[in-house]
């Protein structure tokens, strides 16, 4: 595994998220990404993103973050990871998405505290802050989710 730079636009501290990361914390690096999400974006008072606020997340600091991810994961977990299954293996359909990451079981969307945070999670379950998603109802956020990974689209992830 090479050594992932820890680029920020904006004076991010990636060295904990790293770090978690490389352990297989997990939940704690889900955590981590929320909050480095928010903050870079302006967004740490509110506790959560708007659509307005994806075009604030500036893309080194998005390809830092999911480079770590999809490192420490071998793969399995990172923005670009859910950017390819909701392209190319759902056709964008959001409930569908929802079922082939794990994000929904059985018709209904899991709460944040019952995602599966192991290596062994369904591909593209990770991250699953979604810190675009955080405070309301998964199933409702089909809009945002397109506005997120046009984001990551433009950042070339």
């Amino acid at each position: 595994m090479s050594e992932v730079e820890l680029l920020s636009e904006v004076g991010a501290n990636y060295t904990r998220l790293r770090e978690l990361l490389a352990t297989g914390k997990w939940k704690e690096a889900d955590d981590e990404t929320r909050e480095i999400l928010l903050k870079v974006a302006g967004r740490e008072s509110e506790g959560w993103l708007n659509e307005n606020s994806f075009n604030k997340l500036p893309c080194t600091d998005l390809r830092t973050i999911d480079r770590l991810w999809v490192d420490y994961s071998n793969g399995r977990f990172g923005f670009s990871v859910q950017k390819r299954i909701y392209d190319r293996e759902v056709s964008r359909d959001w409930e569908k998405m929802g079922d082939c990451v794990g994000w929904r079981v059985e018709g209904k969307w899991l709460s944040v505290s019952l995602l599966n945070y192991s290596i062994d999670a369904p591909t593209g379950h990770l991250p699953g802050c979604g810190a675009w998603v955080a405070s309301f109802v998964w199933g409702l956020w089909s809009r945002s989710a397109e506005n997120f990974y046009v984001r990551v689209d433009i950042c070339e992830l």
